[in-house]
């Protein structure tokens, strides 16, 4: 694992109550992780924003990864597209709570990484979302919680595809269980 942002020997010496440190400020300062396990990699961008993210994409520790939980929740505010396209994620990981007040994530970010070609994940739609995989494997796994719920049925729009689909998803959980 090694820390992306803030820059090593980068000194924060304010306390976080400080009235002169304000919130876009704090966010540039989070620490952004990088994961490489075997021949997967993971960038765990916490809440950074554009200033951050500007700053990480001039970096030579920058290159193609397989898994982005994407930074602030998908907020406007932490869109910079020269980093995203640094990076170009595999699997952009959305982790925002669903119907919340700031109305994450933002189309406009989402756009932006369907146009990279990432697959979304998102938390407020999947639930719970983990990554399996070998560290001398190239196998990799995704999971997400909602695909382990049975899912309501309508007779007006889905009702077999629908059914067939949590049919499917009770064969899926027995094959793996037993």
């Amino acid at each position: 694992m090694v820390v992306l942002n803030p820059p090593a020997g980068e000194h924060l010496d304010v306390s976080l109550h400080d009235s002169k440190m304000n919130g876009h400020e704090l966010n540039n300062h989070s620490v952004v992780t990088r994961l490489t396990c075997g021949t997967h990699t993971m960038v765990f961008a916490a809440d950074v924003e554009q200033d951050g993210l500007s700053r990480m994409s001039r970096s030579t520790s920058q290159g193609s990864i397989e898994v982005l939980k994407v930074p602030h929740h998908g907020a406007v505010s932490s869109l910079n597209r020269d980093w995203l396209a640094s990076v170009h994620p595999q699997y952009a990981v959305f982790s925002a709570g669903r119907h919340n007040p700031y109305k994450h994530p933002a189309t406009v970010v989402l756009d932006a990484y369907v146009s990279e070609g990432s697959t979304l994940l998102r938390t407020d739609r999947d639930g719970g979302i983990w990554f399996t995989g070998g560290v001398a494997d190239t196998s990799f796994h995704v999971h997400r919680a909602r695909d382990l719920v049975w899912q309501p049925t309508s007779r007006a729009s889905c009702l077999w595809a629908c059914e067939q689909a949590n049919w499917d998803r009770v064969a899926r959980l027995w094959r793996d269980r037993y």
